[in-house]
């Protein structure tokens, strides 16, 4: 064996003290180990030396593969970046506090998000500079673009987004529109911190009425404005475009389960307007990563009667969470 790995190996078992918190160190051994073959001296195959580290480390088998996934995958980052000319440092001096499973969630989104949305969240990934949780909810909003479609496999090949593909770019515009919901600025609901501001994707809402018996909000917001003011709920319908035949019918029937319903566009045709929208519906437009309010969302005359029923569903999906 290499006397570098060597010495590499006998270090190990004091880097494995501080677990996750080191994984880097040996991510990198893993991956010069692959790379030079040197597990084939002892073991039949590259994953049986890995189940043998696995033991001496005690740290699971699926641990030490994410790490390696992980340590690969930046690899190919930093370079993609260094090359856009983005200061991005070496996986030697990647801080440790940048998470395996962040990257991992990261390599999925590069799939799927726009180049410029996606190089921001990964300089604030190598940064840390945003949550975990953040991160997972702009991965919640793209995915739906590849249909749940995954690699599964060593050596297969991770689907991607077609954008030559007319339905996926439509996906994509409500992605981005779904992911800004937490991201951009909140300016369009007349403050600019508010007290309480909580984004729940595809709320499912089980109605009582026979003729509506379950409905889906693309986003609800669990809203605030400041101490002194109500809690409200916000409904967001998610439009790639308006265009005169979108039917708005369903505004009204999902009306009494929120206080203010919103439709955010991701790009809005001047000359269609505001055609069939109900007039209590605030209409947003993505514009630079911002939202401007074309209109402002009004009470309905049947807002929030049936509000208790979207608070028994938040409230669950936030104890579970």
């Amino acid at each position: 064996m290499n006397p570098n790995l060597e010495s590499k190996q006998n270090e190990l078992p004091q880097l494995a003290k501080d677990g996750l918190r080191d994984w880097v160190s040996i991510s990198r051994y893993i991956l010069e180990v692959d790379e030079k073959g040197s597990w084939s001296a002892s073991n039949r195959t590259f994953t049986d030396w890995l189940t043998s580290l696995s033991a001496q480390l005690s740290i699971t088998e699926s641990g030490l593969w994410r790490y390696y996934r992980a340590g690969k995958y930046y690899q190919s980052l930093a370079a993609n970046l260094k090359a856009k000319g983005v200061d991005t440092p070496s996986f030697e001096f990647l801080s440790k506090k940048v998470s395996p499973e962040n990257l991992e969630t990261l390599e999925k989104i590069e799939r799927v998000a726009p180049e410029n949305i996606f190089n921001e969240l990964a300089v604030r990934v190598i940064q840390c500079s945003i949550k975990r949780s953040e991160l997972r909810s702009e991965w919640v909003a793209y995915r739906k673009v590849l249909d749940g479609k995954t690699a599964r496999g060593i050596g297969v090949v991770a689907p991607r987004a077609d954008l030559t593909n007319h339905i996926q770019l439509l996906m994509i515009g409500e992605a981005e529109v779904q992911a800004a919901l937490n991201s951009a600025s909140k300016d369009w609901t007349g403050f600019d911190a508010p007290q309480i501001f909580r984004v729940v994707p595809k709320l499912r809402i089980k109605a009582n009425e026979k003729s509506f018996k379950s409905f889906e909000a693309d986003a609800a917001i669990l809203f605030q404005g400041d101490a002194n003011a109500p809690v409200e709920f916000f409904e967001i319908d998610i439009k790639s475009h308006n265009d005169l035949d979108i039917p708005y019918d369903s505004f009204l029937k999902k009306a009494p389960y929120f206080d203010r319903q919103w439709v955010a566009f991701h790009k809005f045709n001047d000359q269609v307007g505001l055609v069939g929208i109900p007039e209590h519906v605030g209409i947003l437009l993505l514009d630079g990563g911002e939202f401007k309010v074309l209109r402002k969302a009004k009470l309905s005359p049947l807002a929030g009667t049936k509000s208790l029923e979207t608070a028994k569903v938040l409230l669950t999906k936030f104890l579970k969470s």
